[in-house]
């Protein structure tokens, strides 16, 4: 595969892992908001020490506004759409303007929120959005294009689901389709033995991340 070739499937898949971790963490978000108003003002401690991101927040009310919309917080949930917005602009071609215009539309959205009465309100648009994306996805990405974005959703998915102690019913589906688009990597890798990049259902998340580290080695551009 030619420099070209690997810089843009880098684009595919971190697009893929980063829209992907935007629905996670406002699906996570709205949870601890609920938990928050309902009087429990350190659910935000435990869910920073699953992501393990850095708490830094002075108080629920912080952390409320600073991890929805701040863009100076790198782990705040528009930092995260912004990159995946980074991602997607260079891969216009690719993913058609159509596709691109949801991740915009969903930016949109971040730009009023930190003006709006009640910015929580505003994440089921983003939501939304992001369901948008991906049925233009599905309907105007060829193939090939269309699984590294895809094995860039479930790989991000499985990682969440494990941190965030998901249903495991539903972290095994979520593998199962991580699956599918790993054996699909075939066609662009040429890789003969994909299977050892597998995960297997009932892999504990050490496992896990010790195939994602040879997976995520597949779309790292070297430079020489």
């Amino acid at each position: 595969m030619g420099a070209f070739t690997i810089e843009k499937a880098n684009n595919l898949y971190w697009l893929g892992r980063y829209i992907e971790r935007v629905f996670i963490s406002i699906t996570a978000y709205q949870d601890i908001f609920d938990r928050m108003i309902d009087g429990d003002q350190n659910a935000y401690h435990t869910f920073c020490k699953q992501l393990d991101i850095d708490d830094f927040y002075f108080n629920d009310a912080h952390f409320i506004t600073s991890y929805l919309y701040d863009q100076e917080n790198p782990d705040s949930i528009v930092s995260n759409l912004l990159r995946a917005y980074d991602n997607a602009v260079v891969l216009r071609e690719e993913i058609t303007s159509a596709t691109l215009s949801y991740i915009q539309l969903a930016s949109n959205v971040f730009e009023k929120m930190e003006f709006s009465e009640a910015p929580v309100l505003q994440l089921q648009r983003i939501k939304d959005d992001i369901f948008a994306f991906w049925g233009s996805v599905d309907e105007t990405v060829d193939e090939i294009e269309k699984n590294i974005i895809k094995c860039g959703k479930y790989v991000e998915q499985v990682d969440m689901y494990f941190r965030l102690g998901y249903d495991q019913n539903k972290l095994e589906k979520s593998i199962s389709q991580l699956n599918y688009r790993i054996l699909g990597l075939e066609k662009v890798f040429e890789l003969e033995k994909t299977n050892q990049l597998l995960i297997e259902k009932t892999a504990n998340y050490l496992d896990f991340v010790n195939k994602l580290n040879n997976l995520n080695s597949l779309f790292t551009v070297q430079d020489y």
